[in-house]
């Protein structure tokens, strides 16, 4: 259980799994709403990609709990989730109208088809060029999604389409900074 690689939020999830084989099996007996990841995480494509307060973002529970249970000094009981990360316009409401360039990402098929997406989105916030935001349309309410990219700067906002379709905006949290050009429905 315990390990000599130094543990920290931002040390990355596959480096802590090699250390620690039973690792993600304490993070389910911690809390089983990790168990619902595990087809996402434990990919070759996306477990370098994440770190562990990025499984805790996630999670909704504080990144402090995860590296808790990661030492071998699991937590009581399971912190309650954390709640939705939002942007809302200058009234403090979520805009609907966005006047900014955007990335479009469609993983519908990806999810029908049995493929996890997780790669491919984080693929594209890589990609996102100052002021675009990165629009995810997606088969559910990716609440997890959500929390992960909050923890790396971006806010979103949520609707939903149809009962199996869902359009998620993420937003870069400084888009609002003293340079916004107001056009979006931000605070400019």
């Amino acid at each position: 259980m315990s390990t000599a690689l130094a543990l920290t939020a931002e040390t990355s999830f596959a480096d802590a799994i090699m250390s620690d084989e039973t690792l993600f099996e304490r993070l389910v007996a911690y809390n089983p709403v990790f168990h619902k990841f595990s087809r996402v995480v434990m990919r070759d494509d996306a477990a370098p990609q994440l770190a562990l307060g990025d499984l805790a973002s996630m999670a909704g529970v504080p990144s402090t709990d995860v590296l808790a249970v990661a030492s071998g000094r699991a937590p009581k009981t399971p912190a309650p989730s954390a709640d939705d990360p939002v942007f809302t316009d200058s009234r403090g409401q979520a805009p609907r109208v966005f006047n900014v360039d955007t990335q479009t990402l469609d993983v519908r098929s990806d999810l029908d088809h049995g493929h996890e997406p997780l790669a491919k989105i984080l693929d594209a916030v890589a990609a996102l060029k100052p002021g675009q935001d990165l629009v995810i349309e997606t088969t559910f309410h990716a609440v997890p999604l959500r929390r992960l990219l909050n923890r790396r700067g971006l806010a979103s906002f949520a609707e939903q389409i149809t009962d199996d379709h869902w359009r998620i905006r993420f937003r870069r949290s400084d888009h609002h900074g003293a340079s916004c050009c107001g056009r979006c429905g931000g605070n400019g």
